[in-house]
């Protein structure tokens, strides 16, 4: 036998290997490890894998529940931005205001959805894919900086903050 160490339990079957076989007495697979002690590329079976919460994957979906109809509602605006326009110019018109911040209003609402939207759907994609810690607590920060003015989004943001934080060690 060689230098190399054997397994005390066949890394493809689990049967129990007798000290010094190369190979295993029930399926017949060599047991011996390579250099970085693995077998053929595969963990060892009797090693667990560490245990991931499901915290990054709820952040994940409530940003998504925030961000896919912030993101729709934004998109469908776009296309009656010309109608929204108008409709504010005439409410400001009889409340004895300006009409003239009216397409910046309407703007602003309609590019600050989709903002708010994709920003929201990025993070909830990353904290679903346990990718890129910080670019995901900084979307629900955004989430939660802008959602402060309606109370649901900024609270749903800090929770997601908060998730993501306290799995921060699941992230790649």
């Amino acid at each position: 036998m060689s230098n190399s160490e054997t397994y005390d339990f066949c890394p493809s079957c689990g049967a129990s290997i007798p000290y010094g076989e190369e190979s295993c007495p029930q399926c017949g697979r060599s047991t011996i490890k390579v250099g970085d002690g693995s077998w053929s590329g595969r963990p060892d079976p009797r090693q667990r894998a560490p245990e991931r919460s499901n915290r990054p994957s709820i952040a994940g979906v409530l940003m998504m529940l925030m961000g896919v109809p912030a993101l729709l509602f934004g998109l469908l605006l776009i296309g009656e931005m010309t109608t929204l326009i108008e409709l504010v110019e005439e409410q400001l018109v009889l409340m004895g205001e300006d009409p003239s911040v009216a397409a910046s209003t309407v703007e602003f609402m309609v590019y600050g959805s989709l903002a708010v939207g994709a920003v929201s759907v990025l993070g909830g994609i990353l904290a679903i894919m346990r990718r890129l810690l910080f670019v995901a607590i900084g979307c629900a920060l955004v989430l939660t900086v802008l959602g402060l003015s309606m109370l649901l989004p900024g609270i749903i943001g800090i929770v997601c903050v908060v998730l993501l934080y306290q799995s921060r060690a699941e992230f790649a």
